[in-house]
């Protein structure tokens, strides 16, 4: 059994004249084979990524731009090179990610063709009053997202929050997807905000941050706003897409002036988090242990350093499994001449939408 899935950011910034929004977090491309990885990875195998633009004269989109990338060892590649232009006659308001992935170097026909759901752009970040309407503008309780720090507002000294070697830390190279729930709401919540059965996350609410392949979980952190570089402890309201945000101890203070600390980026090193396996530092990674004091608990709004400072997206992802043949000279214990089988008579459930059936050797 194969599975491609497709990582990326659930809206985009627009690019305007010469300047490049490039798309943010980077798409990013698995290929989950099983027994078959050792099989692709000698294929050379490329995975071609399209922007697709929803032009309102037209229903078939158009291809704006693309770019290929080779699979690493891992069967991973992302894409950094991709941006949503907005110049001339263009006036989209979403875009569809193209996906075309090539895993057999003896023919030119790929091996899937997907394509994302529609993705929103926006201009800048959204600080617009919650309404249904906006929901896509909004983190949302349960929801996917990437943080990722940014030193001066320059692309090339950008930091994403990743898990490596079971630790949470800051990489350069890569990032992952989390989700985040909210623990405990905010002192004194403001009126309650409904989504489609969704509730966003608010500023001032205990949050927790868990990976979405390994299931790694961060200390509970209060989420706190930044505007104009500073800290605002008394911010409520929904947390915005592609907004600045702190994430801060709860629990933890400066023993002589009670000040609190953040969860930070830099590659400074300081004691561990509670309950964190620490990381080593690197050329391309910094753990995410230090936890830097800048703000006195009697203080509203004050000002921090770029690497306490995390920009929040949201994720979405899109996949596709199929089965093929077992490789006929593999490393394990599988059988070649076991094929996949059907156990029992498939049940449909109306309700969901799903079929369920019991299978025997799938790999």
């Amino acid at each position: 059994m194969t599975t491609i899935r497709c990582w990326h950011g659930a809206i985009a910034q627009k690019s305007y004249g010469i300047e490049k929004r490039y798309l943010c977090p980077p798409p990013m491309v698995h290929v989950s084979a099983g027994v078959n990885s050792k099989q692709i990875r000698a294929e050379q195998p490329h995975v071609t990524m399209s922007v697709i633009h929803e032009k309102v004269s037209g229903p078939h989109g158009e291809n704006l731009m693309e770019q290929d990338c080779s699979l690493d060892d891992g069967l991973k590649c992302s894409f950094r090179n991709l941006h949503v232009t907005g110049t001339g006659s263009d006036s989209s308001k979403r875009f569809k990610l193209g996906l075309q992935v090539f895993l057999n170097k003896h023919t030119n026909m790929p091996t899937a063709i997907m394509d994302s759901n529609p993705i929103p752009i926006i201009s800048k970040p959204s600080k617009k009053t919650a309404k249904a309407g906006n929901a896509s503008c909004f983190i949302l309780n349960g929801m996917s997202v990437s943080l990722l720090n940014r030193i001066n507002a320059q692309t090339v000294r950008t930091k994403y929050m990743a898990v490596d070697n079971n630790a949470v830390c800051a990489k350069i190279g890569s990032w992952s997807s989390f989700t985040i729930k909210m623990v405990k709401p905010p002192p004194a919540p403001p009126p309650v905000y409904v989504f489609s059965n969704s509730e966003p996350v608010l500023y001032g609410s205990e949050i927790v941050l868990i990976n979405d392949l390994t299931g790694i979980m961060t200390d509970r952190l209060i989420i706190r706003k930044v505007e104009n570089g500073k800290v605002s402890r008394s911010g409520t309201g929904p947390v915005s897409q592609m907004q600045k945000i702190v994430l801060e101890h709860p629990d933890r203070v400066h023993p002589e002036d009670g000040r609190a600390y953040y969860l930070s980026a830099s590659s400074i090193g300081s004691p561990k988090i509670e309950g964190k396996i620490p990381l080593q530092a690197a050329m391309d990674r910094s753990p995410l242990l230090d936890m830097p004091k800048r703000v006195g608990k009697s203080q509203d709004s004050v000002a921090v350093d770029d690497f306490v400072c995390w920009t929040i997206a949201g994720i979405s992802k899109f996949d596709y499994t199929y089965f093929g043949p077992i490789p006929a000279s593999v490393d394990s214990d599988v059988d070649p001449s076991k094929v996949p089988a059907v156990m029992s008579c498939p049940r449909y459930n109306p309700q969901t939408n799903t079929m369920t059936m019991s299978v025997k050797n799938v790999f």
